[in-house]
């Protein structure tokens, strides 16, 4: 079984990655450009790279191509080379408006059949974790995480959609799992760090919801 998980950045995506992994997920070798860089994040930096590239405008849409029919296909190879019954790639720069369509399509034409996953968290969330980094308002956080809801939409509708962290709280996390196909791993709940949520006040949540009303409108 093949698995794409596609979200949006800063969302949880890690810990969802890593959660497939413990419960039989692989995530490549060398041989499909995964390396010892790719496993703290849990996510295929050349293919990330792609999409980031390409929402950047640095390469052309025949490179992404390109790179992403290269990738997928050496998984396809090694998969059946190594016997993996199950493998899969985090992506977290193919669901924005500019790749979600060439993401979908080549995933859809040379790993079918396969297994959409993502995960949500609601935006206050996603801001407050870019919290310190000057390059990212607040503003331009939730413009990105909107250009991916058509995406996010998608897969929510025909795949498995993990919510961050609430999905990691009783036992859905593991009928979840189970939904994607995995054997479930308990030791896959210590993976979950309770001190990398955000939390945030009823009143940050009122102002965040009216400036967002008024930017939109």
């Amino acid at each position: 079984m093949r698995i794409a998980i596609l979200c949006h950045w800063h969302t949880g995506s890690t810990l969802l990655a890593k959660t497939l992994r413990m419960c039989g997920m692989e995530v490549g070798n060398a041989n499909t450009d995964w390396y010892p860089n790719c496993d703290p994040p849990c996510e295929h930096g050349r293919l990330n790279g792609l999409g980031d590239a390409y929402i950047l405008g640095s390469i052309t849409e025949e490179e992404l191509r390109e790179g992403i029919t290269q990738i997928l296909a050496s998984y396809l190879g090694e998969g059946s080379l190594k016997g993996w019954e199950h493998y899969g790639v985090k992506i977290t720069h193919a669901v924005q408006k500019e790749t979600w369509d060439i993401f979908k399509e080549m995933f859809d034409r040379l790993w079918e059949p396969l297994t959409y996953v993502t995960i949500l968290r609601h935006p206050l969330g996603v801001v407050k974790s870019t919290e310190g980094d000057t390059k990212w308002s607040a503003k331009r956080v939730i413009d990105s995480y909107a250009s991916s809801f058509r995406a996010l939409a998608a897969i929510r509708e025909k795949g498995v959609c993990f919510v961050y962290p609430t999905d990691w709280y009783g036992d859905r996390l593991k009928k979840k799992v189970e939904e994607v196909g995995l054997t479930w791993n308990e030791k896959a709940k210590d993976l979950f760090d309770k001190n990398r949520q955000r939390s945030f006040t009823e009143y940050e949540l009122a102002k965040f919801v009216e400036e967002e009303k008024n930017e939109r409108y």
